[in-house]
């Protein structure tokens, strides 16, 4: 034994046996001798109350609220021998009195280590003990990593007798979580805040309400809505079968379900990207098409999940989609048959719908774009037969529109755009769709910007970019319009960005770094713009892509150093539920 260990141990003796001790430390009507000087040595709680001139430096007993004496009395050996024993059943009354105590970095650590045990060592029977001491004491990374574990693991977890006494509070942060995991089964989440009701005996009927308003029974199936019409939970409570009256509305109407964006269908999930890829030319049952798939990957790594295989949609030419709320459409020209079709993907529920295809011959190369209920098919080429279609418009491109209402089912032809191009770029934003970019029929690039209001059914022209681009990325956040792309006018092109004020009917240009060849598609998440491109220098004919970041506030684009090797034409950001992924089939 060292010298300092003989000295602590000496110490630990002399407390043990009540000598020289100067200060009675009280907890729960128990109480426990300590000495003022290893106190204070050891506690900056104890130093300020000893040396700070407080009332408390002259009383020979000192009262400890809001701590347990078995916690104040393990802390007080921990200081006396250094050791300091963890486990389920001492934790909370452990991590309590020492951070009252203010025992943590360089003071014993013993918080310290009472968070390194609790990130060791949550399990389903003490996960929710845990969630509730992080929450009380506010250790953010404890709460996320628990939060995290009984997310993955709520269906075991809402089993256990410690689910049944959680608070009010902590059980709706558990139940409004976009990330909890239910294996696509809402009903589930309704049967634990059931349990939970029931077993504290509630009754006020608005609590009742609060609690269930995290259920989204958007998410149920139409035979468990009907069910839940029989519950008393829901029967007895106007709130609730309010609630379940407009998800059994919501359900009905299957049609205008993309149009609800509230907590009722919002999916559960963790945030991930759906890449749309249209594969090179293959042939199949004697015709010849591109095959389209949709790759689910995780946010923000980009990785894609193992369990979220290749979904093959359809054999087709040129493909579109859109993304309305938690839904994304896709509209085409199926190659058997020339038929046009529209088709919806439920990320929700991991479902497929088909809809009406566009009346009109088969378009491709045209824009897409969404507002105010309607998807927008936007110029492009015309062609009967898909011999007749062109890697340029010469000749072929169209300046028609129309507009599918989703409500009805049904599209329509639109005034017409100003100009015949294909593949422009489009957002839409406050009622209106700004479109810019594309190839002309003289096989020029435009730099024109027009707005179309969905109301009027009005086009109207805009201030010209300051560049030309031909396949840009097109994004609206905050009030501002953001293009960016390869300028084409140079012969190699020229990475470029402009911002475009609404009000002003103005374009500034952003200088940004020429990192980029060429521009596959790109999505918009957390208030940036993710472009995935081919980089240059890159080696044409290689299936990898990177993807940069521009940042509106800053006005930076940076190079993320992550490579897909997927070939995307559309790219859209949603919450992907944790579950099987459905296929369609043609």
């Amino acid at each position: 034994m060292g010298r300092s260990e003989q000295m602590l141990s000496g110490i630990a003796s002399l407390q043990r046996e009540g000598v020289l001790c100067d200060i009675t430390l009280q907890a729960e009507g128990q109480e426990l001798s300590a000495h003022r000087v290893v106190l204070a040595a050891a506690s900056p709680y104890f130093r300020a109350m000893f040396s700070g001139g407080f009332q408390e430096s002259k009383q020979d007993t000192i009262t400890l609220q809001k701590v347990s004496f078995a916690g104040l009395k393990a802390v007080i050996d921990c200081i006396y021998s250094t050791k300091l024993h963890l486990c389920d059943e001492n934790i909370s009354d452990i991590t309590e009195t020492a951070h009252m105590l203010q025992m943590e970095d360089d003071n014993l650590q013993i918080v310290n280590e009472c968070r390194d045990w609790m990130n060791e060592n949550m399990n389903k029977d003490n996960c929710l003990i845990l969630f509730t001491l992080a929450d009380k004491l506010n250790f953010i990374e404890v709460q996320g990593a628990v939060h995290g574990y009984i997310m993955k693991n709520f269906v075991s977890v809402k089993e256990t007798e410690q689910f049944k006494h959680i608070s009010q509070q902590v059980l709706g942060k558990l139940l409004e979580s976009d990330t909890l995991r239910t294996g696509l089964n809402e009903m589930l989440v309704f049967r634990a805040a059931q349990l939970w009701i029931i077993h504290n005996d509630v009754v006020d009927k608005d609590v009742i309400s609060e609690i269930m308003k995290n259920v989204r029974f958007g998410l149920m199936t139409r035979d468990e809505i009907s069910k839940l019409f029989s519950e008393e939970t829901v029967t007895g409570n106007p709130k609730c079968r309010k609630m379940v009256k407009e998800a059994s509305n919501y359900l009905a109407n299957v049609n205008a379900q993309p149009l609800h964006d509230s907590n009722l269908n919002k999916p559960r999930g963790k945030p991930g990207v759906i890449l749309i890829r249209q594969g090179k030319p293959i042939r199949r049952d004697g015709n010849v098409g591109n095959e389209t798939s949709l790759h689910f990957l995780n946010y923000p790594t980009f990785k894609e999940s193992k369990k979220r295989s290749l979904e093959t949609v359809v054999l087709a030419d040129t493909i579109r989609a859109v993304q309305v709320n938690s839904f994304v459409f896709l509209f085409g020209t199926y190659v058997q048959g020339r038929q046009n079709f529209t088709k919806r993907y439920d990320v929700s529920n991991d479902s497929w719908l088909e809809l009406t295809g566009m009346p009109c011959d088969p378009v491709f190369l045209c824009s897409a774009a969404y507002c105010k209920g309607a998807i927008f098919s936007i110029g492009g080429i015309f062609s009967k037969h898909r011999s007749r279609v062109r890697a340029t418009p010469k000749g072929n491109a169209t300046d028609q529109v129309y507009a599918y209402n989703i409500s009805t089912n049904d599209w329509k032809a639109c005034s017409k755009f100003p100009i015949k191009s294909t593949e422009s770029a489009t957002c839409s934003h406050g009622g209106l769709i700004y479109v810019t970019g594309g190839i002309l029929p003289n096989e020029d690039v435009s730099s024109q910007l027009f707005a179309y209001d969905v109301n009027a059914n009005l086009w109207s022209t805009k201030s010209s970019m300051r560049h030309e681009y031909e396949i840009p990325m097109m994004a609206a956040i905050d009030n501002r319009i953001y293009v960016i792309g390869v300028a084409s006018e140079t012969e190699s092109g020229i990475t470029c960005a402009e911002r475009y004020n609404i009000i002003a009917d103005q374009w500034t240009e952003i200088n940004i770094p020429d990192y980029l060849q060429s521009i596959w598609s790109g999505f918009v998440a957390d208030n940036k713009i993710y472009i995935i491109g081919f980089t240059n220098g890159a080696e044409w004919g290689r299936d990898r892509y990177s993807i940069h970041i521009f940042d509106p506030e800053k006005d930076t684009l940076e190079d993320t150093d992550e490579i897909i090797t997927i070939r995307s034409l559309m790219s859209f950001y949603v919450t992907l539920p944790k579950g099987r992924r459905a296929k369609f089939n043609v």
